[in-house]
């Protein structure tokens, strides 16, 4: 796995992460940046709420890499989580922020709700939430789809 990175540049600051970043679609000259010139970088959080500071891993064969070496790169000293500062969620335990064995005992338990024939028993189920949730979206003067739709289409699957 390759770190080059370019001097000139400092990655560490980047907000790669915040609504914010995202609001005008993906940011994809700034992760096109990342992959040329630091492939893989560490960021500080950016604002309360953040974790203190991350990896952001930008190119798909680093990626696969830390996902098959979970020894060397484990999700799961401070995972995942976005708010540190709340005790509460400091045991929470999310999938992703699991490691093998724990992590593939779950994944397959999970797996089997997710088959293409279980899909389609689900699927005029969410696309009557989507209409509902877009109907609803058009009542207001004005909004930001992303936060009002599009967030919440998923968040309602997984409920």
């Amino acid at each position: 796995m390759s770190q080059e990175t370019n001097s000139a540049l400092s990655f560490e600051t980047l907000d790669v992460i915040s609504n914010d970043a995202y609001r005008d679609g993906p940011p994809h000259e700034l992760m096109d940046l990342m992959r040329r010139e630091a492939p893989i970088a560490r960021h500080r959080g950016i604002e309360e709420g953040y974790p203190e500071w991350f990896w952001a891993i930008t190119r798909h064969v680093d990626v696969v890499e830390v996902s098959r070496k979970f020894q060397n790169y484990s999700s799961a000293a401070k995972g995942s989580l976005m708010n540190q500062e709340r005790p509460d969620l400091e045991v929470a335990r999310l999938m992703i922020d699991l490691d093998p064995p724990e992590h593939t005992r779950l994944k397959s338990l999970v797996n089997r709700g997710f088959t293409p024939k279980a899909m389609r028993m689900l699927e005029e189920h969410f696309r009557e939430v989507a209409v509902q949730l877009i109907d609803e979206a058009l009542q207001e003067s004005s909004l930001d789809f992303v936060d009002r739709v599009s967030a919440e289409l998923p968040l309602i699957a997984i409920a």
